[in-house]
């Protein structure tokens, strides 16, 4: 879904074109194992290289020449450590722009590591600008559509407020309260109460639990689809400051190129 998500960012900020939903997740299921294994081969690279420095330490174990061996290799093993070091940096730092690496230009697992890397260490402070101007725009962003779903969500409780006027079966509060807490913006879902509840109301609060669900979900969406947009726009910015590549230069497979051609004589 994410590798989906970045080819249709990729698309549209390349070439202002808006892929179909089974042709961008026909893209997903193509390269998924480039996706699934770009992440972890950085991992593997880092428990192979810590491999040789662990058994360096079971040397060590050995009555007196364990240390004189562990002494003469130690250089060896701070060499091993500054490796570990830099591909963890690269890891952290480039893991964004492995994804779309993979979605702007084929690459495959390690083409997409090697890029990531190539473009943290080459150009960490514009790396830095754009992951900062990023994070304010999508907190501006995340803030504005979850108020939109608490406002959502408020509005549809006060309207149902004003008509339910009984209270539940218990007699405590009123029926909606019991059926379902009132949002908060803080809080958008809060697990009802079934104890108190009597059958038809459970049922029914669990209906209104699972819409109230769906619609947290819809915002916890948005942020999975801002994260993989916006980092695909990043790649590209560094793609065009480091490898001097043009912005609307992307890969375009024999079918998406049949799927614009037919755009165009529909046009």
């Amino acid at each position: 879904a994410g590798g989906s998500l970045c080819r249709i960012a990729a698309l549209q900020f390349a070439r202002d074109e808006k892929p179909g939903l089974t042709e961008a997740l026909r893209f997903g299921v193509k390269k998924f194992t480039s996706f699934f294994t770009a992440p972890l081969a950085p991992l593997g690279i880092i428990v192979f290289i810590g491999l040789f420095v662990f058994l360096l330490g079971l040397i060590g174990n050995i009555p007196r020449v364990g240390e004189l061996i562990v002494g003469i290799f130690v250089l060896l093993a701070l060499i091993a450590g500054a490796l570990i070091a830099l591909v963890s940096i690269g890891t952290v730092a480039g893991f964004n722009l492995m994804y779309p690496a993979i979605a702007y230009d084929d690459a495959d697992c390690f083409d997409a590591i090697s890029r990531a890397f190539n473009y943290i260490y080459r150009r960490p402070w514009h790396m830095g600008f754009y992951t900062a101007v990023a994070a304010v725009y999508g907190s501006i962003c995340y803030t504005f559509v979850k108020f939109f779903a608490f406002l959502l969500m408020t509005a549809t409780h006060v309207a149902l407020q004003l008509g339910i006027f009984t209270y539940s079966s218990t007699g405590q509060s009123d029926k909606l309260t019991a059926l379902w807490t009132r949002p908060g913006f803080g809080d958008l879902v809060q697990p009802p109460d079934m104890s108190s509840l009597s059958g038809s109301e459970v049922i029914g609060s669990f209906i209104i639990h699972i819409f109230v669900c769906i619609v947290v979900a819809l915002v916890i969406a948005f942020v999975i689809s801002f994260y993989f947009s916006v980092n695909t726009i990043i790649y590209s910015l560094m793609r065009n400051r480091v490898d001097d590549a043009p912005l609307d230069e992307i890969t375009i497979y024999p079918d998406e190129t049949q799927v614009e051609m037919l755009a165009e004589k529909e046009k």
